[in-house]
């Protein structure tokens, strides 16, 4: 399968599975002798966002916007967190947050409004804070990427992106792309793929490239009682996997590891070096 990864563009769930791949494409090379190969187009759906933005920028085409880049975009959320509430003493944390969450409200095309009526307090900070973030937006036509994500849904918009990337005097799909690593799609991201097979494009949408990092292994799913259930699970997993396989390559993803590095160090110090 690692012969998809040539001649198209490959867009990953994370950064850390476009290293991987790249990684994998290089030793698949080399086992099969080459001296020379194209290097593979994979990259994160986010950084895939931002080269959309710059060409349709070179070909005139990019909404009559500034593209807010991440820095910028975690400075404005910073700002907003402190103003609202100055006596927060975790508002470096507390904006990222809140950040995430804007994000995930427009991955799943929703609103500030949709958050009216909740009870919770916290909720209701965050619509009051979404609604001041959108407003600054608009006020000095501005765009986060999740915005330019919505935007960029549009066939006529991709077309004209799809048909410059195409080869002068080639014939068939202009553009071929592929997703790897993506547990679930949210409906930005269904409405892009849409667009991109509106547009001309062929889109590989399988599961082909999530079982590519572990070579054919299945998607398992475990629930646990609680946190610490969970990392014991995953460190005693991570141990199997080893003991069976020495020279196997794992990884353990952490979405809040700072918050938690003690805890987890210590379970897996606990579980692989058992006293």
């Amino acid at each position: 399968m690692i012969e998809k990864l040539s001649g198209q563009t490959t867009i990953t769930s994370s950064a850390r599975l476009a290293q991987s791949l790249h990684r994998q494409f290089v030793t698949e090379q080399q086992r099969s002798g080459k001296m020379v190969w194209e290097t593979p187009d994979i990259l994160p759906f986010d950084s895939w966002l931002t080269r959309c933005w710059q060409r349709a920028e070179e070909l005139g085409i990019a909404p009559a916007r500034r593209l807010l880049n991440d820095a910028e975009e975690r400075l404005l959320w910073q700002r907003l967190v402190r103003r609202e509430v100055p006596e927060l003493l975790t508002i470096v944390q507390t904006a990222q947050m809140a950040r995430q969450a804007w994000q995930l409200l427009g991955h799943w095309q929703l609103t500030p409004a949709d958050l009216t009526g909740t009870v919770s307090r916290d909720v209701q900070a965050f619509s009051r804070w979404s609604t001041l973030f959108a407003a600054q937006l608009a006020e000095h036509e501005w765009l986060d990427l999740v915005g330019w994500a919505q935007q960029l849904a549009d066939p006529q918009t991709l077309t004209q992106l799809a048909q410059a990337e195409q080869i002068p005097g080639s014939h068939g799909s202009p553009w071929r792309i592929g997703f790897a690593g993506f547990d679930r799609f949210t409906p930005v991201q269904q409405a892009l793929q849409t667009a991109l097979e509106l547009a001309g494009c062929e889109v590989d949408i399988p599961g082909w490239a999530s079982a590519l990092v572990s070579h054919g292994a299945e998607l398992n799913h475990r629930v646990t009682a609680n946190d610490d259930e969970e990392l014991y699970g995953v460190a005693q997993w991570a141990r199997n996997i080893l003991e069976n396989d020495p020279n196997q390559r794992l990884a353990v993803v952490l979405p809040q590891l700072h918050q938690q590095r003690r805890q987890v160090e210590a379970v897996f110090t606990q579980v692989f070096q058992p006293r």
